[in-house]
C-alpha cells in the first residue's frame, strides 16, 4: 500500500493520511482517508499590561471556528481597564462577539458580521509636549456602539476576496474648548477630531487574503499576505471622511529537516484623513 499526508489539510484536521489499497477486480483501487480533526476552541489573543496613565488592563479573546461541526465560527473578546490619575478618566471597559460561516450552502460565498460596545475615556494633553506625567493630561468619557458586516468570496482554496460595511454610535461629553500649554508658555487650542454628542462612523471596507500556511497556528513553511482598504464618509452615512490602508506579509522557511523554522513579518498603514 500507499500512504501520503495531505499538507493543505492541516488547516481543519490535525492529520490527514491516505492508504490505498487493491481493489476487487483488476485495475480497481480503494483509497482510505483516515482523519484527525484539529481541536476548534481556539484562545486568540490576551491582554495585560501597565503604564502610567492606565494602572492595568486585563483581557481575553477567545472563538470556536466550528461550532457543533456545523460549519460556523462564533468568538469574542472583553477587556477592562481601571482609570488612573487623569482628571476625568474613568474605569474602562469593551467587549465584542462575531458570527462567520465561511462557505455559504457549500459554495465559495461567505458572510459574517460583529457587534462591538465600547466604553471608555480618552485622554489629550494640556501641558507640554513629552512624557507620561499624569498632571499634563486631561480626559473625556465617551461611548461606542455598533456593528460590522461583510461578505467573503474564494477566488481559490488559498485565496479569498472581503467586502464589508461598518456602522457605528458614538456618544461623546467633549471639554469645552481644550487647550495645551506649550514649554515656552504658548496656549494653543486642542482639535480632538471628534463631534460633541451623537455621531456616526460608517465606512465601506475592501479586503484580499492569501494564505499557504499549511498550519496558521504553528506555520513551518509557506506565507501570508493580506491588504485591505476602508473608507468612511458621509456618504455612507458617517460624519467623518477619512481613509486607511493596511497590508502584511510573513513567510516562513523549513530547516533542518522541518524540525525548526525560520521567519519574517512585515505590516505597515497609513491613514489619511
Amino acid at each position: 500500500g500507499q500512504r501520503d499526508s495531505h499538507p493543505d489539510a492541516a488547516r481543519e484536521f490535525r492529520d490527514v493520511t491516505l492508504a490505498m489499497h487493491k481493489g476487487s477486480a483488476r485495475g480497481q483501487v480503494i483509497i482510505e482517508i483516515h482523519v484527525v480533526e484539529r481541536g476548534t476552541f481556539v484562545l486568540n489573543r490576551l491582554w495585560f499590561g501597565t503604564n502610567e496613565l492606565t494602572p492595568y488592563w486585563i483581557g481575553t479573546d477567545v472563538g470556536d471556528r466550528n461550532l457543533l461541526g456545523l460549519g460556523i465560527a462564533v468568538g469574542g473578546g472583553v477587556i477592562y481597564a481601571s482609570h488612573g490619575l487623569v482628571p476625568g478618566s474613568r474605569d474602562q471597559w469593551a467587549g465584542e462577539l462575531r458570527l462567520s460561516d465561511g462557505a455559504l450552502r457549500g459554495t465559495r460565498w461567505g458572510a459574517n458580521g460583529a457587534l462591538t460596545l465600547v466604553h471608555g475615556s480618552e485622554a489629550y494633553r494640556v501641558a507640554g509636549t513629552e512624557g507620561t506625567t499624569a498632571k499634563d493630561f486631561r480626559a473625556f468619557p465617551y461611548r461606542r456602539f455598533g456593528g460590522r458586516w461583510g461578505v467573503t468570496y474564494d477566488v481559490t482554496t488559498l485565496a479569498r476576496l472581503s467586502a464589508g460595511y461598518r456602522l457605528e454610535q458614538v456618544d461623546t461629553q467633549l471639554p469645552v474648548a481644550p487647550t495645551q500649554t506649550l514649554p515656552d508658555g504658548q496656549v494653543v487650542g486642542v482639535d480632538l477630531h471628534l463631534r460633541p454628542g451623537e455621531s456616526r462612523i460608517a465606512t465601506a471596507q475592501l479586503g484580499f487574503d492569501r494564505d499557504t500556511r499549511p498550519d496558521p497556528i504553528l506555520p513551518h513553511s509557506g506565507g501570508r499576505i493580506t491588504a485591505t482598504a476602508e473608507i468612511g464618509s458621509g456618504a455612507l452615512g458617517g460624519s467623518y471622511d477619512f481613509l486607511t490602508v493596511f497590508g502584511r506579509y510573513e513567510h516562513w522557511w523549513p530547516l533542518h529537516d522541518e524540525r525548526q523554522t525560520i521567519g519574517i513579518r512585515i505590516s505597515g498603514g497609513a491613514v489619511i484623513g
